[in-house]
């Protein structure tokens, strides 16, 4: 399955709301981008619509941060500083968690193994395209 969208910034809640069914547990989603093309902040919509009481930040310099919520752990990591991120690196993480991981493209062994991959491109300041991929 593939779908696009076309959405401005305001709309982000609606697009997450829309998302949200096809992110289960135990799901290993990627997220590609340019730089600025807004992963963070979707994943931060995604991380408060999950209910997590922390808020979402970029792991960018620290690899990974995880989220807690009522239903599991949402981990969230971001490759764009390693060339090959070791798959061993997700193994330990289970099916009460969302992994949800920026620059996937990073390691090709990771990237075959996503469930579903979101890739947004920036349009213009205020909109985004969001194209939506299940891979398995």
């Amino acid at each position: 399955m593939k779908t696009e969208r076309v959405f401005s910034i305001k709309e982000l809640p609606e697009v997450v709301a829309e998302l949200l069914p096809f992110l289960p547990w135990g799901s290993l989603v990627g997220f590609s981008g340019d730089l600025g093309a807004g992963k963070t902040t979707l994943i931060r919509e995604i991380v408060s619509q999950l209910k997590s009481p922390v808020a979402a930040s970029s792991p960018t310099y620290v690899l990974e941060h995880v989220y807690p919520t009522k239903e599991g752990e949402i981990h969230h990591w971001d490759l764009y500083r390693i060339a090959n991120a070791p798959v061993e690196l997700f193994e330990s993480i289970g099916t009460h968690s969302l992994t949800l991981v920026e620059w996937p493209e990073r390691d090709e062994e990771l990237a075959s193994q996503l469930d579903l991959l979101v890739t947004l491109q920036l349009l213009d300041e205020n909109t985004r395209k969001i194209t939506v991929e299940t891979h398995r």
